[in-house]
């Protein structure tokens, strides 16, 4: 997170940090003063952000029909994207001994 940012000039301005980390690496992160919302992961946030979680505007649509089957055609079964692969909880190990029993394309970013 960038710093030496300074308060907004106008303070109606709203400034937020969306930040999508889990909160192990979120923990000891130092929010800038010019950010005054933030909306991650973690329950302290002023917008609670969690992953998997989609809410709709129109309270009465609970769940959005698909008129395209995305599997269609696909030769694997398992696409696996992700980030910080070198993370504690083992994601890596676990999908690479996945791949020992079916067929896990895998594709992951560095940083």
């Amino acid at each position: 997170i960038p710093t030496g940012l300074g308060r907004p000039s106008n303070p109606q301005q709203v400034s937020m940090l969306y930040y999508l980390e889990c909160p192990y690496h979120t923990q000891n992160v130092k929010v800038p003063d010019a950010i005054n919302w933030t909306a991650t992961y973690r329950r302290d946030s002023d917008i609670m952000a969690p992953y998997e979680k989609w809410l709709y505007y129109d309270a009465k649509i609970n769940q959005v029909e698909q008129d395209h089957n995305y599997a269609m055609n696909k030769t694997k079964k398992v696409a696996w994207f992700v980030s910080n692969c070198g993370a504690r909880n083992g994601r890596l190990q676990f999908a690479h001994e996945l791949q020992k029993y079916i067929d896990v394309s895998i594709s992951f970013s560095l940083f």
